[in-house]
């Protein structure tokens, strides 16, 4: 299978261990639950039956995943994103930060809230926000990006050769991350209660539909 990137995401019910650790060949994590049991999670991308898929190994337990998507085993979690090919090599491979958007509103430039409806039905609030590019070590630059609610992260710096190419990485990952949760059957509104929403025109015009 062509070398694909991925950013993976573990959870329980009741706690969170991995915020978008990012990775390629393969992914091994050992978490301990909240009632003190111990899992090892190994992820190895591959093709099986012609198809490519992320063999899932929870502690002996063979499972397949596709390359988007989520698997629950017992009280946990894991969930899958694919990173877009000119986002690959610029995600951290240690993860992303739980944060909340408002909490750190001055390092952000634009904010705008939204409301996320599951598969299930379930309505919740999604607050995107984009910061200012900033220099940092090397002559890159990076910017900030958040997005609270359907993933409940925050990235400090998605890096880029500029500041113009950081800006553009950072709003491709919010893009990208909103389609996907449509594309699983769920749905972006404009407001609680309100009506749907287009990402594209989001990005492209900064228009809700």
């Amino acid at each position: 299978m062509k070398t694909k990137e991925f950013v993976v995401f573990i959870k329980e019910i009741t706690q969170n261990f991995v915020f978008g650790d990012s990775f390629s060949d393969s992914y091994s994590k050992t978490v301990t639950m909240s009632d003190g049991q111990t899992r090892t999670i190994k992820l190895t991308p591959k093709v099986r039956d012609g198809r490519p898929v992320v063999e899932l190994n929870d502690t002996g337990h063979i499972s397949y995943m596709g390359l988007e998507g989520a698997t629950t085993n017992g009280k946990l979690v894991v969930q899958l994103h694919e990173v877009p090919e000119e986002l690959r090599g610029k995600l951290p491979k240690q993860g992303l930060q739980e944060t909340d958007v408002h909490k750190t509103a001055t390092k952000f430039i634009a904010t705008r809230d939204l409301t996320g409806i599951d598969s299930s039905g379930r309505e919740f609030l999604i607050k995107l926000g984009i910061g200012a590019p900033y220099p940092i070590d090397g002559g890159d630059w990076a910017c900030p990006m958040a997005i609270e609610g359907l993933h409940s992260l925050r990235r400090d710096g998605i890096v880029g050769v500029d500041a113009f190419q950081a800006l553009m990485l950072a709003q491709r990952l919010a893009k990208q991350l909103l389609e996907s949760h449509i594309q699983k059957g769920g749905q972006i509104l404009d407001g609680p209660g309100g009506a749907p929403v287009s990402v594209e025109h989001i990005f492209s015009s900064g228009s809700l539909k």
